[in-house]
């Protein structure tokens, strides 16, 4: 019942692929005569095509998860099907396609995993999710357990009067694009770990990924710890929880707000790229040069 978007994304790829093959030839072939400082301007030009279109890659490329058989340990699998705002599921990782049109639910009883903005395929005897790029609003209440909900690209998913258990998970595809907003009371009743991913397409980001209107119940804590953080020419940023570190380039961190029983909620995720040599170099000219122009006054 569901379909792949692996295709496209293989076809993207094609065409950087190609892309890049023009450029590195292009690179490779440069006339003699040309000096040494025009070959590196041309590596240079080189190198911030080929950052373009490895970001561009990073838009439009779709995450694919292959199910096994440990994550039907008494449970059933969901996927939010958007056209009728309704879950469908699998029962067995045998299943070749999706139960619909029933009125069934994840339970918090058996923890049962939940994805949102994913598509069912069965392919060469193996079931794979993935993710679209389809912006959705799911109001799709679900008690999120230790095996999970995942939201995909450009998903908002909303609920309420329902909960985070002890020891849940909750995963983005893409963390810059979705968020989960409870608009009623929600009990958190243990530790959670939040997992995703991000690449950053300027220096700075900010994205509120969880928000609550009523925390009803707030014990545990949360493990933000596990994100994938990269800037736009491909440094991993590393996640800090230290004053000392907030605020600097190359970190990211989650601003939250008080998590106190029956107040409000909402997690935030900020980051900061790592500068560019250049830019770094030219920084570090600057301050020089005001040094020298204040000592010679």
């Amino acid at each position: 019942m569901g379909f792949s978007i692996l295709n496209p994304v293989y076809s993207v790829r094609l065409i950087l692929s190609r892309h890049l093959s023009i450029l590195m030839r292009k690179g490779t072939s440069a006339p003699r005569k040309r000096s040494l400082n025009s070959n590196n301007h041309l590596s240079i030009k080189m190198k911030k095509t080929i950052i373009a279109l490895l970001a561009l890659a990073g838009v439009v490329a779709a995450e694919s998860i292959t199910l096994n058989s440990s994550i039907y340990s008494n449970a059933w699998v969901y996927i939010w099907n958007p056209e009728t705002n309704s879950w469908d599921y699998s029962t067995s990782i045998n299943s070749q396609s999706l139960v619909t049109g029933s009125d069934y639910s994840p339970s918090a009883q058996n923890s049962d995993p939940a994805f949102i903005g994913y598509t069912f395929s069965y392919v060469n005897g193996a079931q794979i999710l993935t993710s679209t790029d389809i912006t959705m609003t799911a109001s799709a209440p679900v008690w999120i357990g230790s095996k999970g909900v995942y939201l995909g690209e450009n998903v908002t998913a909303t609920g309420g009067d329902n909960g985070i258990r002890s020891g849940a998970k909750i995963h983005f595809c893409d963390i810059s694009t979705s968020q989960l907003v409870y608009t009623a009371k929600v009990w958190k009743q243990g530790d959670a770990s939040v997992t995703g991913s991000l690449t950053l397409d300027s220096d700075t980001f900010s994205h509120t990924f969880i928000s609550v209107v009523n925390m009803q119940q707030a014990a545990g804590g949360w493990d933000f710890s596990n994100f994938t953080v990269t800037d736009a020419n491909g440094n991993s940023l590393t996640y800090t929880t230290d004053e000392d570190y907030i605020g600097k380039a190359g970190y990211f961190w989650v601003e939250e707000s008080a998590f106190t029983q029956g107040a409000a909620y909402s997690a935030t995720l900020v980051a900061k790229a790592i500068p560019e040599p250049t830019t770094a170099t030219l920084s570090l000219l600057t301050l020089v040069g005001l040094a020298a122009r204040r000592r010679r006054k």
